[in-house]
Order: structure tokens, then C-alpha cells, then sequence
């Protein structure tokens, strides 16, 4: 893992983009085709693990959400600050589950969620799952479930990490009195079909297409299929596991996978669908000189879902941003190289919730970013 400020890439972006574009669709489809091989002629993948059954036990609570929804959180009390957890696109927070064990037994209080429409939180009773309601979801968990005389750490895995962007743009006032940091992951500045696209002329018939190829996928009733029959099966030759499998970086933990799998499938198709619409507009490449509170943005080298040059971008448009690349790693490297990640934060998270009490700057702008 190698820390700081990172050097502008040389390359031009639209350049790395389709490089990155071309070398994802090998490698995704040689994991994919190797899997359904596997699958077929009986090769096992590795050696099965079996899920962990250790974890802390924490406060369950449902929040009145917008638009009618019922937002699923679990608390793990500590003291009044607080690290808020937000997971990804199709996830839910269970997938935090290594945080949960190294953070939910220590001094800060910790807070996961599920996103409505995911995990245990409801749909909203009319209208779809948009970016607007996401992030006034996430708002509502920001107010009822951290302390209200605590400050709080926002963490936010790839559409979670959007949302928290969101969040700190359509909230300043709320977050210039509660945020004092926040940690981003495998994040982008765009939405992914136009930032894989990059800026050359041809560029927006391009992101049309590959958006359009996504939506595609996203929509599959067959992958819908695939993916609820196989979900919950502990075996490592599973189609739906080499699918999934494909997102992670070198050297994944098999249980990691297939709980990555299990949460997906448990994602109403409708659900992905909407929240892929919601997406398409997402662009903050113009906003980033406006958040100014101090930040983490990680990326994994391997990441194939998400550019690690669009994330690269955003940790130099952020003004006051510490890059974090985890080498080896695809888009979760929370799960993947926990132990750093988890330091990282910790670490992060003391220095924000310290200088906290030492400056009445708000959202932390006062203060000198964690470096």
C-alpha cells in the first residue's frame, strides 16, 4: 500500500481509460469463461472457507427514511463521535463486516446502513430509488443514528462514496457542524460509461454504447436467475462466483467472494436498475473545490469496475485529500487488504476526531489536512 499525494498521470486520460477498458474486458471475460469451464468439467477453485461467525453484535435500529422508506441501521455504541459506514452499488452493510469487528468493540461509536431498497431497508412507497433519495436517506441516518453532540467520519465504498460527495454538497450546513472527515473508496468523479469513455470526439457515442451495454447486463433477467439460484452455496466453482469474482483484485479471500455474491443477488432487479438510471447524470468534477474537509480516497490497482485514474482524479481535485493505493487489489479493497485499510482509517479517523476539539473550523477546514 503506498500512501500521499500522488504525481498527475502522464498518460492522457481518455488514452488510460480505453487501455483500461480493453485490459478489463479480457480479464473479466477469461475469469468468467474460466469459471463456467470450471463449473462444467468439475475443477475445483481454491479451498473453501467457511464464514466467519465472530462478529460483535450490534444496536438494530429502523429509521423513518424519505418517501416513505424504512432505513435498516446497525449502531455500535462507543463514545459520542462516530465512523458511518456506506456501502456500494447492489451491496449491502453487511459487507462491512471486517470493520465491524475491528472497529465495533472500540472507542468510537460505528454505524452501517442499508441503502432503500437494499439489505433490510424498504422501497420508497412511490416513485424509483434515485441519487436525490440516497442521499436523503443518508441524511436522515446522519441525524438520528450518530450522537448529536458527536462528530462523525463518513466512509463510503463506490456509490457510497458518491453519495457521501452528494451528501456534503447538499447539506453544507449540517456538514460543516458534523463531518469532520471523510474516506472514500474506489469512488469516481463521473458516471462510470463516460469516465471509461474518456474525452476524445467520438466520446459521448461511446459512452452512449457502453452505458446502453451496461444497462443491458444490469437488466438480465437470466443473471437475475443465476445469481438467486447460486447464492448461498458455499462452493468456489459456482458460475456466479467467477462472475463476482472478477471485480476483486489478485488474491481474494473465497468468503469475501461469495459474500459479495450473496449480497448482489439479494438486490431486487428493479432495484439495480434504478439506481444505474440514477447514475447516469453523476458528474462532480466541477464541485470538488468545494470540499474542502479532509480526506482519504483509495484505490486498488486492479480495480476493474471503477478506473483507478478516474479515482486517482478525484483524489487530486480534492483539495485537502491523501491518496491511499493499495497495489494488487480490484474495487473493495476494505475486503481485500483489510488490515491496511483498517489502519488507514483508524489512524484517519483519530487525528480528524482529536483536531476536532482542538479547532472550531468547520467540517474540519480549520485544521491541517491528515498527511
Amino acid at each position: 500500500m503506498n500512501a500521499g499525494r500522488l504525481p498527475r498521470p502522464r498518460v492522457p486520460r481518455f488514452v488510460a481509460g480505453h487501455r483500461f477498458l480493453a485490459a478489463s474486458s479480457v480479464v473479466v471475460g477469461a475469469t468468467v469463461a474460466g469459471g463456467i469451464v470450471r463449473r462444467l468439467v468439475g475443477v475445483p477453485e481454491g479451498a473453501e472457507e467457511a464464514e466467519p461467525k465472530d462478529l460483535p453484535d450490534g444496536e438494530r435500529r429502523i429509521l423513518r427514511g424519505p418517501a416513505g422508506t424504512r432505513v435498516y441501521t446497525e449502531r455500535f455504541p462507543g463514545r459520542e463521535d462516530a465512523l458511518l459506514f456506506t456501502h456500494g452499488w447492489c451491496l449491502n452493510e453487511s459487507v462491512w463486516l471486517h470493520q465491524k469487528r475491528r472497529f465495533g468493540r472500540g472507542p468510537l461509536s460505528v454505524v452501517t446502513w442499508d441503502l432503500p431498497g437494499h439489505g433490510r431497508s424498504s422501497l420508497p412507497r412511490r416513485g424509483d430509488v434515485s441519487l436525490g433519495l440516497l442521499v436523503d436517506a443518508m441524511a436522515r441516518v446522519v441525524d438520528q443514528a450518530v450522537d448529536e453532540r458527536g462528530r462523525v467520519v463518513l466512509v463510503g465504498h463506490s456509490l457510497g462514496g458518491v453519495l457521501t460527495l452528494r451528501y456534503l454538497l447538499d447539506h453544507p450546513e449540517t456538514a460543516r457542524r458534523k463531518v469532520r472527515g471523510m474516506v472514500l473508496l474506489s469512488t469516481p468523479v463521473m458516471q462510470i460509461a463516460r469516465s471509461l469513455a474518456g474525452g476524445w470526439p467520438g466520446s459521448a457515442a461511446e459512452s452512449w454504447l457502453l452505458g446502453t451495454a451496461m444497462h443491458l447486463v444490469v437488466g438480465s433477467r437470466g443473471m437475475d436467475r443465476l445469481m438467486g439460484w447460486e447464492a448461498g452455496r458455499p462452493r468456489n466453482d459456482a458460475i456466479s462466483y467467477h462472475i463476482v469474482r472478477a471485480g476483486f483484485g489478485d488474491d481474494p479471500s473465497p468468503a469475501d467472494v461469495r459474500l459479495v455474491r450473496d449480497a448482489i443477488a439479494s438486490v431486487p432487479r428493479q432495484v439495480r436498475l434504478q439506481t444505474f438510471r440514477a447514475m447516469s447524470d453523476f458528474d462532480v468534477s466541477r464541485s470538488l473545490a468545494a470540499l474542502d474537509v479532509p480526506a482519504l480516497v483509495g484505490f486498488g490497482t486492479k480495480d476493474r469496475l471503477v478506473n483507478p485514474a478516474d479515482t486517482r482524479a478525484l483524489a487530486l481535485g480534492l483539495p485537502n485529500a491523501k491518496a491511499l493505493e493499495f497495489t494488487g487489489a480490484g474495487h473493495a479493497a476494505f475486503l481485500e487488504r483489510t488490515r491496511d485499510f483498517d489502519d488507514s482509517l483508524a489512524a484517519f479517523a483519530r487525528a480528524r476526531l482529536r483536531a476536532r476539539r482542538r479547532t472550531a473550523g468547520p467540517g474540519g477546514a480549520g485544521g491541517k489536512a491528515h498527511r
